[in-house]
């Protein structure tokens, strides 16, 4: 690939960023979510060779719509026993945040 389809390439996803609005997810225990925390942690399970898990907050009950977050997660370590300095993570997470009255 030439360095101007790759100058190219970033200012197109510049340009279509732009625009992105998200609420970024908080939870209170974030060392017990993973891979929101960071992804790099998609099969950096030490002591097992898949993990498995939920989170839930809720906020700001005292209004009319509380706050919730849902959260589910799964990764696991592949090919652990063939290579001998490391191994491949796959995982996903779910989630679903209900902010007031309204589903983001």
């Amino acid at each position: 690939m030439g360095k101007g389809k790759i100058l190219t390439l970033i200012c197109l996803v510049l340009a279509l960023s732009y625009g992105a609005c998200a609420q970024d997810l908080h939870f209170s225990q974030f060392f017990n979510s993973p891979l929101t925390t960071n992804p790099a942690n998609t099969g950096f399970i030490p002591d097992a060779n898949y993990r498995f898990g939920a989170n839930y907050r809720s906020q700001w009950t005292s209004v009319p719509a509380p706050y919730t977050t849902y959260s589910i997660f799964g990764d696991a370590q592949l090919l652990k026993d063939r290579w001998y300095y490391g191994w491949l993570g796959i995982g996903g997470v779910l989630l679903q945040d209900e902010a007031g009255g309204g589903y983001l």
